[in-house]
């Protein structure tokens, strides 16, 4: 599964699926502005927003739940290569938060 964050969701690829891209729940309509994914197979992905903080998805971003910051523009996040449990998430104005859990 591939996504892609648009301007007004995050769309589900299946590059071996003859259909469209799908929406995923849970985010439509929160201005998505980056995406990561844990480098474990099956683990969690990010999705910053614009002006609604993070959000986690733990199934392959099918659906996605508020992971914090709220109120935040997340301009950028990221998961440690070396401590999948961490990420990073950047913020406009300019500010660093990390998570470890």
């Amino acid at each position: 599964m591939i996504l892609v964050a648009t301007g007004s969701t995050v769309l589900l690829v299946d590059p071996g699926a003859d259909r469209a891209p799908r929406p995923a729940t849970g985010i439509t309509a929160r201005r998505p502005s980056c995406l990561a994914a844990s480098p474990r197979p099956g683990g969690p992905a990010w999705c910053g927003s614009e002006d609604d903080g993070l959000f986690r998805s733990d199934d392959g971003g099918r659906s996605w739940r508020v992971g914090g910051l709220p109120g935040e523009h997340v301009t950028a996040v990221a998961v440690s290569p070396s401590r999948p449990e961490r990420v990073w998430a950047g913020t406009e104005p300019s500010a660093v938060w990390r998570s470890d859990d």
